[in-house]
């Protein structure tokens, strides 16, 4: 009786945390892009970044992610069928 109820209290001693996908992305991001070092010019250099930290997100919502921040906004290029 004491070996199942050792084996039960294992299984509720080890806390399981869910995390919604998006909620880490954005986590992710922000801990690459907002350091000294971080700032990257285009998507596909936070999206290798992001690889080589061994995350696997999209490369779709990378990019979302980087067009809807402000620092970023500042400093895009143009759209090129925008007239000057």
């Amino acid at each position: 009786m004491s070996r199942s109820l050792d084996h039960t209290s294992q299984k509720l001693s080890t806390p399981i945390i869910r995390i919604d996908p998006d909620e880490e992305l954005n986590i992710i991001c922000k801990l690459l892009f907002y350091q000294p070092t971080g700032y990257h010019s285009n998507p596909r250099k936070l999206y290798n970044a992001i690889k080589d930290k061994g995350y696997k997100f999209p490369y779709k919502k990378v990019r979302e992610w980087l067009h809807n921040q402000n620092e970023w906004q500042k400093y895009a290029p143009s759209p090129k069928d925008t007239p000057r």
